[in-house]
């Protein structure tokens, strides 16, 4: 019940007031970007310059390879003075650094995915932890759709600092666990020979002595 009167409050009163302050401090160009036809309208410029790099791209066979260049963006689509990038990560790596380099950025995004996967099944169990690699997650993706939003590809050092930290973060993980048990086989073993000691010891007291064996 607290629940539907929290989400009751926040739908009526809390929302309105948001959008009531943003009209009123926001600049109004801003809330304009929002407009759907200006979405739309922006997409399709976007989508015409993606096809534009891609086809310029095609057209020039040592692209393939070694890209148009950085920054080939703005000088070989018909927006792209005013675009000044093409807003999607994937088209600027391949235009403008290469096949070869799109396949390292796409095994980077997978590798990131995969760590993040398993760090979050490593701790699962352990709610600090397991808050951390949350958030750790989040500011990766997060700076991932600001990449494909805004910026150069050579702009985007935040996202892959993230990409390195979580790589790191489970390398680092993975040695701690290791060593961990590598770790409790030798305290077990240290244990062994203290009980085998002892076991004999009290053997030793109750076995007969060779005078008693001879009286018998």
């Amino acid at each position: 019940m607290e629940l539907m009167v929290a989400a009751v409050i926040t739908a009526v009163i809390v929302v309105p007031a948001v959008v009531l302050l943003a009209q009123k401090f926001v600049y109004s160009d801003v809330l304009g970007r929002w407009d759907a036809a200006d979405l739309s309208g922006g997409f399709s410029v976007r989508l015409a310059n993606w096809v534009d790099v891609i086809h310029v791209w095609a057209r020039t066979p040592s692209a393939w390879t070694f890209g148009l260049g950085l920054n080939a963006f703005s000088t070989v689509t018909t927006e792209g003075s005013s675009e000044g990038y093409p807003h999607n990560i994937f088209v600027e790596t391949l235009t403008e650094c290469g096949l070869p380099m799109l396949v390292l950025m796409l095994w980077m995004l997978w590798s990131t995915a995969r760590d993040c996967r398993w760090l979050l099944r490593r701790y699962s169990e352990e709610p600090a932890e397991r808050v951390s690699v949350a958030i750790l997650t989040a500011l990766a993706l997060y700076f991932f759709l600001i990449a494909n939003k805004q910026a150069n590809l050579w702009g985007q050092g935040v996202m892959f600092m993230y990409f390195c930290v979580i790589a790191r973060v489970r390398r680092r993980t993975e040695i701690a666990d290791s060593d961990a048990m590598a770790i409790e086989p030798h305290d077990f073993k240290d244990a062994v020979p203290d009980e085998v000691e002892h076991h004999d010891s009290d053997a030793c007291l109750t076995l007969p002595s060779g005078s008693d064996r001879a009286r018998n």
